[in-house]
């Protein structure tokens, strides 16, 4: 965009230094006033339609540019949605297989606590004496 900048002010120094020059030659330049005043009507017209010209093609530049501003801005919008879903669904994810691994763990612990009752209470009834009277 800066290349495009400095081509547009080098064109625009140009026209404009070569309306001067030309404005220099026809008010120097021997002729009729009537001659003269066509000439300079002739250029001016010249030099106004190039101005059009140049105006045309810097709004459509800044058109495409804006156009592709919003082009770009929209599939990073889409992008960044992208990302969130896919980071969403990985919390979701590992927020299911933590309490997957927590409730598994949980039921082990549980077992095993029964089953350790269990195992001294069968040691405990193993081990006891009947009363004697």
């Amino acid at each position: 965009m800066e290349n495009s900048t400095k081509s547009s002010g080098l064109l625009l120094g140009t026209l404009i230094g070569g309306a001067i020059g030309a404005a220099s030659a026809f008010l120097l330049a021997p002729k009729s006033g009537a001659k003269l005043r066509e000439d300079i009507a002739n250029k001016y017209h010249v030099i106004n339609d190039r101005m059009q010209q140049m105006a045309t093609n810097v709004g459509d530049k800044t058109q495409d540019i804006a156009n592709s501003v919003s082009e770009q801005s929209t599939k990073l919008t889409d992008k960044v949605s992208e990302i969130r879903g896919n980071v969403t669904d990985k919390a979701i994810d590992v927020k299911d297989k933590f309490t997957e691994k927590t409730n598994e763990v949980k039921n082990n612990v549980v077992n095993a606590w029964q089953d350790s009752k269990a195992e001294v209470k069968r040691e405990a009834d193993s081990h006891r004496q009947p009363f004697s009277s």
